[in-house]
Order: C-alpha cells, then structure tokens, then sequence
C-alpha cells in the first residue's frame, strides 16, 4: 500500500513509497513523455502526458483528446469524422478537371456539363474552385461557376452563367477542382 497516496507519479509505483516518482527510482527516466515502440493496445488506461506512437497505438474504448492530434500519416476514420457536434462526414475526396464552356448568351447559362468523380452520389455537398489564373482572363470575371451532383452515381453536373449584356466565351480547357463531402444520412426535412 502506497505511503502517500496523494503523491503518485504518472504511474503508481505500488510497493514502493509512494513519495519517490519513477524518475527517482531510474534517473534515465526523464518525464512524463511514453514512446511506444512496438504494437500497442490501450483499454481503459489514461495518459496526461504525451503519448508518442512509432508503430500502431488502438484505443478500445472511447477516447478524449484535449489538446491538438497530428496526424503525420494518412488519417481514416472508419465512420467517419464528427466536428463541434455536426453531422458526421463520412468522405472528403476532389479530383481537377479541365473544362470547357463554349460561348455562353448575355444573361444565360452555359449547357450542362458532365464530369467524372469517382464515388459521388446524389445530394452529396460539392463545390467548384476555379484555377487560380482564372480571373486574369476578363470574359472570366463576369461568369459564375456552378455545380451539383449528378442524378447518376459517380457524375458531377457543372455549368456557367453569364451575367452580362454581350455573349461570353470563357477561358477553354480551365482547370477547376471538385471537392466532395459525403454525409452520414440525407434527411427528408
């Protein structure tokens, strides 16, 4: 039975009195730094200080972390991510696409156009960056970019509007980047 039980270490020392860290006991241990070497599994088992993984850390069971989490990998979330209590996003994925609008009316809209983005689905939430020369062109500047996703899995719909009184014919072959969120549901409301 610890001597002092108000003064445990980062890890009890159980036998030991209880007033000497771990630290005190093996001075090569500097602080409350834990470096994982090998394959790790944490169940219930709390840490306040840093936890440093260089192979594979699991946490079994729910996890809170209060300061920043860096990813230096790829980061997967197998059911997706939550932000400040939203609706989970279960996919972010964008590809470019050199398009093409053609000459488009003064006050209309340009044909609809289809673009290929693997795994989207309809009522995904997409969005349209034009290249970043794109404004340096001026029949750009007075045409709007738009985007939605298509009725057929895995299209994209992309068209332009022109907001002026003469006819427009934007840059051809621009480079824009679709971006993709999926959600966990879509719901009717």
């Amino acid at each position: 039975m610890p001597i002092k039980p108000t003064l445990f270490s980062r890890v009890s020392i159980g036998w030991w009195n209880s007033g000497k860290s771990i630290a005190d006991m093996d001075p090569a241990d500097t602080g409350a730094v834990l470096s994982v070497t090998g394959s790790t599994a944490f169940g219930a088992t709390a840490f306040s200080g840093a936890v440093t993984g260089t192979s594979t850390a699991s946490f079994n069971g729910a996890t809170t972390f209060q300061s920043t989490v860096s990813a230096r990998g790829q980061f997967n979330a197998d059911a997706g991510v939550q932000v400040g209590g939203g609706e989970v996003v279960q996919v972010i994925s964008s590809k470019t696409a050199a398009i093409s609008f053609g000459a488009i009316a003064p006050l209309e809209s340009s044909s609809v156009i289809t673009v290929a983005l693997s795994g989207l689905s309809r009522n995904d939430a997409l969005f349209i960056t034009p290249d970043a020369n794109w404004h340096r062109t001026a029949a750009n500047l007075d045409v709007h970019v738009c985007c939605s996703s298509g009725s057929t899995s895995g299209e994209a719909s992309v068209w332009a509007i022109n907001s002026t009184l003469t006819s427009v014919t934007p840059t051809a072959s621009s480079i824009f980047r679709l971006t993709r969120m999926k959600f966990g549901n879509y719901p009717a409301n």
